[in-house]
């Protein structure tokens, strides 16, 4: 398994492939992040709203599904996802 740390700011970063099947990401800011699952491997058009999750929640697979997962910054500041796969 590899870690990595991925910088979120308002735009969406896709931080897991479809072949990702195992992965864990924490946050390491103070403000909330924005998941969605897409099936296409592009990014979610404008408009379109995900799942919000505090800092300290933990994402898996296994709670937002199969996919490609991108994740945003729901604040006007960065903030770092630690990703493990």
């Amino acid at each position: 398994m590899t870690t990595s740390n991925v910088t979120l700011e308002a735009d969406w970063v896709k931080i897991a492939d479809e072949t990702d099947n195992h992965f864990l990401t924490t946050s390491k800011g103070a403000v909330d992040v924005e998941y969605v699952v897409t099936v296409a491997d592009l990014a979610p058009t404008v408009g379109f709203f995900g799942h919000i999750l505090r800092p300290d929640d933990i994402v898996t697979r296994d709670l937002l599904g199969p996919g490609h997962l991108w994740a945003r910054n729901r604040g006007n500041t960065q903030s770092t996802l630690v990703i493990t796969k």
